[in-house]
């Protein structure tokens, strides 16, 4: 994280705080049953964070080793 970043707490509390890594973030959806992830980024926030947009869907089937079995 950059200083400025670090520098401006609301951004950090905001945003960063809770962020995940790209595969970190990918695993829970999984993790949920969700398959077909597509993750599309928007725009960097910067050096090392983005925002994006998340499609997934969780199908009547099993698609992952997260899915229910019930």
């Amino acid at each position: 994280m950059d200083e400025r970043t670090r520098a401006d707490m609301a951004a950090y509390t905001g945003c960063i705080a809770g962020a995940l890594t790209r595969q970190d973030f990918e695993r829970a959806l999984a993790e949920a049953g969700l398959c077909d992830v597509e993750i599309v980024e928007t725009h960097r926030v910067h050096d090392k964070a983005a925002s994006a947009i998340i499609r997934a869907r969780k199908p009547a089937d099993e698609c992952g080793p997260a899915a229910s079995t019930a």
